[in-house]
């Protein structure tokens, strides 16, 4: 499994911005590598799929009721169904 690879061992902080009518998210993740300045992962989900603003390569698995979310295969996110979809 994707997440499983990898250890998640951070709490990012993060908002989310939910369209309950299009089952969609936009996700900001504060980017935890930036300590002076307040830098921001932004994901979007949609019809089942993740995309970002910038050009990274984005793999996601669904496990259960979460999303292990891999972004050049260097951060990784675990995002359950509740932050999506509300709950």
């Amino acid at each position: 499994m994707l997440c499983d690879k990898q250890t998640l061992d951070q709490w990012c902080e993060f908002r989310v911005l939910r369209d309950l009518s299009k089952h969609s998210a936009e996700i900001w993740i504060g980017n935890i590598a930036f300590k002076d300045e307040v830098h921001y992962r932004v994901l979007y989900f949609a019809d089942g799929k993740f995309s970002t603003n910038d050009k990274a390569k984005l793999t996601w698995l669904r496990q259960d009721d979460n999303w292990c979310v891999s972004i050049d295969g260097r951060e990784f996110y675990f995002i359950s169904d509740a932050l999506i979809y509300g709950g």
